[in-house]
């Protein structure tokens, strides 16, 4: 079975309820909850989970099948959280926490709920951004074979940890340490390549990890080629058939990289049919947009090569700010 998750913003900084799963243009409210703002499938269980964006970071545990329900609710770590992730074999979770920069890593039972507290990695450091990069804040996990990534905007780096018996560690060589002020929002790993979204300078990356931990970098380029007098702001980066995708919120596009020698080279651009693109899920041949300010999701079809084609449907939701494709 297949479901199209969305998550929200819940007053007062947005206008979302809850969860809700979309089936065609219908909408079911699975859970409501406040501002769970990103959302992650179990990989082969009926169950899900969400981060309730705000200062006593929680995470939230709900059912798919018969009707869903809450599952489990319990403290995440940290303050903010912004994102979540479940690593490929179903273990854990990861919980990246904008608000004080740190990462909590919960393991899962046989049954996907938590079972036990989170095990919280610590990061320091800064940026040359006064207002933005005063000290970190992790905005993503990323479980990327053995390695967990944790891309911290604050301080332009990307934490890399190792599991040893039990217990996230730092792994050999460090931290990442990418370009002073790019702001690192978002990446995508494939085997040992990376591509990196920098919300700060409006920049794609492109770097290979050698063996040393060290991060190569093979090539970078703007975000968007459409003009814009406010910050471009690109948020969300996804793999797709060799072609990255950007979501740039500003303009309202999604910009599409070519990337076979690992640098990126824009080949395209879409407008979203939506305002505030704030992430995107790739469901089959379609492109399933959460179009935060303007209230609507949006499916944009690929019928005509890697840059997807006009708007093919939308569905109003509440601040959407984040979607997900589960499957069991």
């Amino acid at each position: 079975m297949q479901v199209l998750l969305v998550g929200c913003y819940t007053a007062p900084q947005g206008t979302g309820t809850g969860v809700a799963a979309v089936n065609g243009s219908a909408v079911d409210n699975l859970v409501r909850a406040t501002s769970p703002s990103f959302v992650a499938a179990h990989p082969t269980l009926p169950v899900a989970y969400a981060v309730l964006e705000q200062e006593a970071g929680a995470l939230l545990t709900f059912g798919l099948a018969h009707g869903g329900g809450v599952i489990d609710q319990r403290g995440s770590g940290g303050a903010w959280p912004c994102h979540v992730a479940v690593s490929e074999d179903g273990r854990w979770a990861g919980v990246a926490h904008y608000g004080d920069g740190t990462a909590g890593l919960l393991p899962l039972g046989a049954d996907g709920a938590p079972a036990g507290p989170p095990q919280l990695l610590v990061h320091e450091g800064r940026g040359p951004d006064t207002v933005r990069q005063a000290g970190p804040h992790a905005h993503q996990v990323v479980f990327a074979g053995e390695l967990l990534l944790v891309v911290d905007l604050g301080s332009d780096a990307v934490h890399r940890y190792q599991l040893v018996d039990g217990r996230w560690v730092v792994a050999h060589g460090g931290p990442a340490r990418l370009r002073s002020g790019c702001g690192p929002r978002h990446l995508i790993a494939d085997g040992t390549r990376r591509w990196v979204v920098g919300e700060l300078d409006a920049t794609v990356t492109g770097y290979d990890e050698e063996a040393s931990g060290r991060w190569r970098e093979l090539g970078s380029c703007p975000s968007t080629a459409t003009a814009t007098a406010e910050p471009v702001c690109p948020s969300h980066i996804g793999l797709r058939d060799g072609h990255l995708y950007v979501s740039n919120r500003e303009p309202g596009t999604i910009a599409v990289f070519a990337v076979g020698d690992g640098a990126p080279t824009l080949v395209g651009e879409a407008p979203t049919g939506g305002r505030w693109p704030r992430h995107f899920a790739f469901a089959g041949a379609t492109m399933v947009v959460a179009n935060e300010r303007s209230d609507e999701v949006t499916w944009l079809p690929f019928d005509q090569g890697p840059v997807p084609g006009a708007v093919a449907g939308r569905v109003p939701i509440g601040s959407p700010t984040c979607v997900a494709v589960a499957a069991w």
